[in-house]
Formats: structure tokens, sequence, C-alpha cells
């Protein structure tokens, strides 16, 4: 081949254009941060109120103030794992994640914080029963899966 006609159709090919990389990742698909409060809360409230009849049974809705105390500190711990879950889209890892925060966070508790303040009280509970009903409310914690699904492009939320 001789070299001027190679120098011939390498200038003669066409401009091939391709786009510019974006500057910024694909947006994270999240759960609104809110919706992930409102349902953190009310599944963290069923739970609450499943975990006190697991463990208590009938005597446990007996007690209206102690139930509506437990069923309010279970909606606050389902809001903050709402809005610390809320990228997790699929039901099953939400569930498989709450369940084990749910029973780790009741394991220290019952180990370490009710005999420190209320020894009577982690003597009554048996720690087979209230583990199970913990499981429980993980479970119902991550049940709900996040609404208002969005992307998050450059959004610090």
């Amino acid at each position: 081949m001789r070299p001027d006609r190679l120098g011939d159709e390498w200038f003669q090919q066409a401009l091939r254009v391709s786009a510019p990389p974006s500057a910024l990742p694909p947006a994270l698909p999240a759960g609104d941060p809110r919706w992930s409060l409102v349902l953190g809360a009310i599944a963290g409230g069923l739970g609450a109120f499943l975990f006190a009849w697991i463990v208590g049974g009938s005597r446990a809705l007996v007690h209206g103030e102690l139930l509506a105390i437990a069923v309010l500190m279970g909606a606050a711990m389902g809001a903050i794992f709402g809005r610390i879950t809320r990228r997790l889209l699929r039901v099953v890892p939400r569930m498989v994640v709450g369940a084990c925060l749910a029973s780790a966070a009741w394991l220290v508790a019952y180990a370490f914080v009710m005999p420190r303040f209320e020894p009577h009280v982690a003597c009554a509970l048996p720690i087979g029963t209230s583990i199970v009903a913990a499981l429980v409310y993980g479970v119902c914690l991550g049940a709900l899966p996040p609404i208002g699904v969005r992307g998050e492009r450059g959004r610090r939320v």
C-alpha cells in the first residue's frame, strides 16, 4: 500500500463526536424522608404493640398507660429506623436489617440497661420470649417499604 493513499483515507473519515461524560454519578433511589419517618413510626407502634402482646399476653393489654408508653417508644424507634433505612428499597433486606437491629438493641437493653435501673423487670421477663418478640418488632419495622421513591442527585438530605 502506498503511504500517500493511507493518509488520504485517514483524513476523509467522518468525525465521530461522543457525548461528554456526566459530571455527577447516576442518582440513587431513596424514599421520601417525611414518609419514611411516618411509616417507620406506624410500623414501630404496631411492632411495640405486638411485642407487648407476645411477652405479656392479655395482661399487657390491661395496663393501658404502660402499653401506650411502649407504643410511643416503639413509634419513636420506628421513625428513626425508617429514616435510616429509606434507601433500602427491597422488603426482605429491610426485614432482615430490622430484625437484627431490634434484637441487638433489645439484648443490650435486657443485659445492661434493665438490670441497672429496673432489676425486678429484668428478672420477670423471659429472655427467649422477649428476643422472639424483638424479632417480630424488627420484622414489622422492615415490612413497610419506603413511599415516594425518587432519585437524589445532588441533594443533601
